[in-house]
């Protein structure tokens, strides 16, 4: 999310001084920007985000594990799991909170498998979201909004089944406003590369981009590209309005 934004505002800069650019420095600008390397897309930073989350809780159990000697106490186990995520995890509701009590008798049918399974469970979900990002933009926002629903309806931890999304619930990021970042930035560099073609060429060069036209729009020092994608509307602005 940071480095999406930071790369917004280079582009943003970038754009509005590109007419008082010369054309050597705008074909020297346009080599440059076709040898920077590629950018860690959402879908690379889930896996590695899912394997270093897995790794760090599995150290995590078992240093717990050996803290609490030879019989350790699985709901503590659970707790100091949760505890680490920053989750409080009351073992001892009030007798009024019927919500938290249901939710402490499903923690005490809990093993050791049951907790394995949940930091299993976490890494696949992270796998999940990788392959979820890798797809086409405009084939992730029905997947994105499926899988964050399913989620979602785990935290009422209504039975057994929903303790094993539990992990994943507390850590997964919300992938849909991550996705939508990926997708304006992946836009935004397009529509800068089609500002120095329009530049050198015309307006009429302006090509599709995913099947979807740019529009442009004269301004009086300068003009604007625009695109509607599923994220939003996406402007550049290349030169100044007044």
């Amino acid at each position: 999310m940071v480095n999406a934004s930071i790369e917004k505002a280079a582009i943003d800069l970038l754009a509005r001084q590109l007419p008082t650019l010369t054309k050597d420095q705008r074909d020297r600008l346009e080599k440059e920007l076709a040898l920077l390397p590629p950018t860690v897309t959402v879908a690379t930073a889930m896996q590695w985000e899912g394997e270093i989350f897995g790794t760090w809780l599995k150290r995590k159990l078992e240093a717990e594990i050996r803290q609490q000697g030879n019989s350790p106490s699985i709901e503590k186990l659970f707790a100091a799991l949760c505890l680490s995520m920053g989750v409080p995890c009351n073992l001892d509701p009030k007798p009024e909170d019927r919500q938290g009590q249901r939710r402490a008798e499903l923690i005490k049918t809990l093993s050791m498998a049951d907790i394995d399974a949940q930091i299993k469970q976490l890494s696949d979900d992270f796998n999940t979201l990788s392959q979820i990002a890798s797809l086409p933009i405009d084939q992730r926002k029905a997947k994105v909004d499926a899988f964050e629903k399913s989620i979602e309806a785990a935290t009422q931890l209504k039975d057994k089944a929903d303790l094993r999304h539990c992990l994943s619930s507390r850590a997964l990021p919300s992938l849909g406003n991550v996705i939508s970042r990926e997708e304006q930035v992946y836009i935004r560099r397009q529509l800068l590369e089609q500002a120095l073609r329009v530049l050198r060429e015309g307006e009429n060069s302006l090509t599709p981009i995913d099947g979807k036209m740019v529009r442009y729009q004269k301004m009086a020092h300068g003009f604007e590209l625009h695109l509607s994608s599923s994220s939003g509307d996406v402007i550049l602005k290349v030169g100044t309005e007044g």
